[in-house]
C-alpha cells in the first residue's frame, strides 16, 4: 500500500475518496496509510467526492481509533 500511496491520495481530490482502500490498508496492518487517507479525504466529507462507502470506511477507522495523519507526516 505504501508504494502506491502517493498516486492514490492524489486522486482523492479529483475522483472519489476511495475509503475502501484506506480500510484495506488498515486491515493489512498499514494504519499510517489509513491515517493519511483520513487527513487528505476528511475535508471532502459531505461533498460530491464523498460516497456512502467512504462514510462507512471513515466510521470503521474511527471506531478502530485510527487518527488522521498529522500535517507534517509524510503521506506522499
Amino acid at each position: 500500500m505504501t508504494q502506491y500511496r502517493s498516486d492514490w491520495l492524489l486522486q482523492v481530490r479529483t475522483d472519489f475518496a476511495w475509503g475502501m482502500l484506506a480500510l484495506l490498508a488498515w486491515h493489512r496492518g498499514d494504519a499510517a496509510t489509513a491515517g493519511c487517507w483520513m487527513r487528505e479525504a476528511g475535508p471532502l466529507r459531505d461533498t460530491p467526492h464523498w460516497t456512502l462507502t467512504d462514510a462507512v470506511a471513515w466510521q470503521i477507522l474511527v471506531d478502530r481509533r485510527v487518527q488522521p495523519a498529522p500535517a507534517g507526516a509524510a503521506c506522499t
